[in-house]
C-alpha cells in the first residue's frame, strides 16, 4: 500500500492567508523555527520565499506588491497565477485562526521529519561501512532534535519577568533561605554555589592522583545520605573499587587494608555498621568497558523516568570513548562536553563530570592550577555551569593526611574563590576544614 506524504494544503493556504493579511501574522511565522519547512506544496514554499524576500527588502507584503515580486522573477505561473494570490488574499477570515492552522502544519512537518529519519537510517544501516554504534548515536541526535519544541514567539515584557523574579524571592524567603538547588554536602562548598542546580554541568578537575574520584565519591554519599537518587558512570575504576572506598570512608578503615583482607575481628562491627548505612542507597553504577557517550544518554534517560535520578556523575570525561566521526582529540572532547551539557538541560538534571588538567599549572609559582588548564579542549569550560580546581597543598603523596584547596574557578551566579579541605588518604574522605556539620 502506497502511503502519501503528511501534508495539509489547506492549512497551508490559510496561514499564507493569515500573513499576506496581517503583519502581526507574518511576524508570528517568520519567528517560527521550522521556517520554510512548514509547507510541502512547492508553490506555497515558493509563495513564502518571495514574503520574506520582500520583508528583507524593507517592501511591504500585499496582494499587489506579492504579485508584481513573482512576476519579475518569472515565478507568477509557477504558483498558481493571479487568481491563485487574489484567493490566498482573503482565504483566511480571522488572524484568530493562525495557532490552529500552525499547529497542523507543526504536526505534518514533525511526521515528515519522523520519515525522513527513518529513511536515512534505514539507508544508512544497510551500508555495512557504516559502524553499528556510530549508527546508534546517529540515530539518538536525529530522535532528540525532534524532541525540542519548536520556538515561535518567546519574548517577555521586562515587567512580567520582574513579577516572577520578585514572587522567586519572596518563596526563597519563605522558605527560610533554603539552597535554590540540592546540598552538596559540603556548607562552604554550598555558600559558593547555590548547590547543584537543575540543566547544570559541573566539571572537577586536576591532575592524576589529587583526589578526583575520591571527592566525586564522598559528593555522591552526600547525596544519596539526604535521600537523592544518583547515578555513577565510570569509566575510570570498577564499580566494586568505587564499593571499597565507600566502606572504607563510612567505617574509618583503610581502603587499601579492606582490598587486601587485613581486616581483623574488632573491624568486622565497623564493617557491619558501615553496610547497614549504606545498603540500600539509591546508587546506580554503570562500570562497563569502553563506555561511550550514547551509553550515558540512554542510561541516564532511564534512571530519570524510572528511579528520579537528580545527579548524574561521570568519571572521567576524557576517558569516554570518542563519538564516531570526530576529527581530532579535541573535537572528540568537544563533541562529549556538549553531549554532557545538553544532557542535563534536557533531564533538568546536574551532570557532574570529572576532567584531567595538562602539566601548565607545574610551571607556575605555587602550582596552583587554572580553568584553562583542562585538558584537549577549551569547550570543557565554556560548557561547565561551575568548575572546581583540586590543589593539594601538600607535594609528598606518601602524607596520610593533607589539606587540599577546592578552587571554585567558575561558577555562574555564585562566588569565586578555594576552600579549604582535609583528605584523608587512607580513608578516601574530604571534610571540609571548616563551618562544615557533616
Amino acid at each position: 500500500m502506497s502511503l502519501s506524504t503528511p501534508n495539509n494544503p489547506d492549512a497551508e493556504r490559510a496561514v499564507l492567508s493569515c500573513a499576506m493579511q496581517w503583519r502581526e501574522s507574518y511576524d508570528i511565522l517568520a519567528q517560527h523555527s521550522t521556517g520554510l519547512d512548514l509547507f510541502y506544496s512547492p508553490p506555497h514554499r515558493a509563495i513564502w520565499a518571495a514574503m520574506g524576500e520582500m520583508t528583507r527588502s524593507g517592501l511591504n507584503v500585499d496582494l499587489i506588491s506579492l504579485t508584481g515580486h513573482l512576476r519579475a522573477r518569472d515565478s507568477l505561473e509557477a504558483v498558481g497565477g493571479p487568481l491563485t494570490l487574489s484567493e490566498l488574499a482573503s482565504d483566511a477570515p480571522t488572524p484568530k485562526m493562525l495557532p490552529h492552522y500552525l499547529s497542523v502544519l507543526e504536526e505534518a512537518e514533525k511526521r515528515r521529519r519522523v520519515i525522513r529519519a527513518c529513511h536515512k537510517l534505514g539507508a544508512d544501516a544497510h551500508d555495512p561501512d557504516n559502524p553499528v554504534n556510530q549508527l546508534i548515536q546517529q540515530g539518538d541526535d536525529l530522535f532528540t532534535d525532534l524532541l525540542k519544541t519548536a520556538s515561535i514567539a518567546r519574548e517577555r515584557a521586562w515587567t512580567e519577568v520582574l513579577g516572577k523574579t520578585i514572587a522567586q524571592i519572596e518563596a526563597a524567603r519563605s522558605a527560610g533561605g533554603k539552597l535554590p538547588g540540592l546540598p552538596t554536602g559540603f556548607n562552604p562548598l554550598d555558600d559558593q554555589t547555590n548547590g547543584y542546580g537543575d540543566g547544570q554541568m559541573w566539571v572537577v578537575a586536576a591532575r592524576p592522583g589529587a583526589g578526583k574520584t575520591a571527592l566525586l565519591l564522598n559528593l555522591v554519599e552526600n547525596l544519596v545520605r539526604a535521600g537523592h537518587p544518583t547515578a555513577i558512570y565510570s569509566a575510570e575504576m570498577y564499580a566494586e573499587e568505587l564499593a571499597t572506598r565507600s566502606i572504607s570512608s563510612q567505617s574509618r578503615i583503610d581502603s587499601l587494608r579492606l582490598a587486601r583482607g587485613q581486616i581483623d575481628r574488632a573491624d568486622f562491627g565497623r564493617i557491619e555498621t558501615a553496610l547497614q548505612k549504606c545498603i540500600n542507597w539509591p546508587i546506580w553504577i554503570d562500570d562497563r568497558a569502553d563506555m561511550r557517550l550514547i551509553d550515558i544518554q540512554v542510561g541516564a534517560r532511564k534512571l530519570v523516568k524510572e528511579h528520579g535520578v537528580k545527579v548524574v556523575f561521570v568519571d572521567y570525561l576524557q576517558l569516554i570513548k570518542e563519538p564516531d566521526g570526530s576529527r581530532n582529540r579535541e573535537d572528540a572532547v568537544r563533541r562529549l562536553s556538549d553531549g554532557l551539557k545538553q544532557l542535563a538541560k534536557e533531564l533538568g538534571i546536574t551532570v557532574v563530570a570529572l576532567a584531567q588538567l595538562n602539566r601548565s599549572n607545574e610551571r607556575r609559582e605555587g602550582k596552583r592550577p587554572d580553568k584553562s588548564d583542562l585538558r584537549d579542549s577549551g569547550s570543557i569550560e565554556q560548557d561547565a555551569n561551575v568548575v572546581l580546581l583540586l590543589h593539594p597543598l601538600e607535594p609528598d603523596a606518601t602524607t596520610q593526611s593533607v589539606e587540599v584547596e577546592l578552587i571554585v574557578a567558575k561558577c555562574r551566579g555564585g562566588k569565586l574563590g578555594p576552600i579549604l579541605f582535609n583528605f584523608d588518604r587512607p580513608t578516601t574522605t574530604f571534610t571540609a576544614a571548616k563551618n562544615d556539620n557533616n
